[in-house]
């Protein structure tokens, strides 16, 4: 990916995020900048220079209210998409997308999937229990449902014939299941505890493992307004303890070959007018 494509993805991306921030100000709904995004956030007070996305979290019932405000509320510039809202949706997760864009990732190369545009994620944020030995249950739980929808989706990086084709046959191990239906059973995993009194909070449907995403509720508590790239938009109360149990040394800069290797998975963007 260019600079110059950068440069316009990450503006195309915060005119998304604004339209977020309007929407959760004017409804009362609480969201956090999230992930890399967070560690954007603090150490570079916007994008970290070789990430190009933007990841925020909300609470279930948060994130359950902002689909039904997009549905009424949301720009016509923009487009909300889940698994319910989008056949053979391929996230595990909902999006906000800018109409009329794209987002050409290097996998794209190699798979069938209607490109979406350019989108910011939205995470919900579950319960996780409290007692260690039913939390690794849940984790394994979490995990092999995700296991499943991977294996479903079938998502091939490379050109190679034979892992092209080892790929697609092992989607048939679940023929008899749509990916709708795959994405049905792990939403209500992750809502297993929503009515239950809880300590901890989880992004299930994270990057990272169940273990690194679950942390104290309070370590996201009331969410705090933090410059990004001359916006303020909302992050965890308490942003140190957040990146500190997911990154460890947060503040240290990746070599440049991470960061090469990161920005080598998005190729192009485009703006049809």
């Amino acid at each position: 990916m260019t600079q110059q494509d950068l440069n316009k993805l990450h503006q195309a991306q915060l005119e998304i995020m604004d339209e977020i921030h309007r929407i959760c100000l004017y409804n009362d709904i609480h969201y956090y900048i999230i992930g890399g995004t967070c560690i954007g956030a603090v150490r570079h007070k916007g994008f970290i220079p070789w990430d190009p996305d933007i990841d925020i979290g909300m609470l279930r019932n948060d994130y359950d209210r902002f689909k039904e405000i997009c549905k009424k509320d949301l720009s016509s510039k923009f487009k909300y998409y889940d698994y319910i809202e989008k056949e053979n949706y391929n996230r595990l997760h909902a999006i906000v997308s800018m109409k009329n864009t794209k987002l050409i990732t290097f996998c794209d190369k190699y798979n069938k999937f209607e490109n979406l545009g350019i989108y910011v994620d939205v995470l919900p944020l579950d319960n996780a229990p409290n007692d260690i030995k039913e939390r690794k249950r849940h984790q394994k739980i979490i995990h092999r449902c995700k296991k499943k929808i991977n294996i479903k989706i079938a998502t091939v990086y490379t050109s190679n014939v034979l892992k092209k084709a080892i790929k697609k046959l092992r989607s048939f191990l679940f023929f008899g299941y749509s990916l709708t239906r795959l994405n049905e059973i792990f939403d209500k995993c992750m809502r297993k505890y929503d009515n239950v009194e809880t300590n901890y909070l989880c992004a299930m449907a994270g990057r990272y493992s169940y273990s690194k995403e679950c942390v104290p509720k309070d370590y996201f508590g009331t969410p705090v307004l933090t410059e990004f790239e001359g916006r303020k938009y909302y992050a965890p109360a308490k942003t140190d303890e957040y990146l500190t149990h997911i990154y460890g040394d947060y503040m240290k800069i990746p070599s440049k070959e991470e960061q090469d290797l990161n920005l080598s998975l998005f190729q192009e963007v485009i703006f049809n007018k």
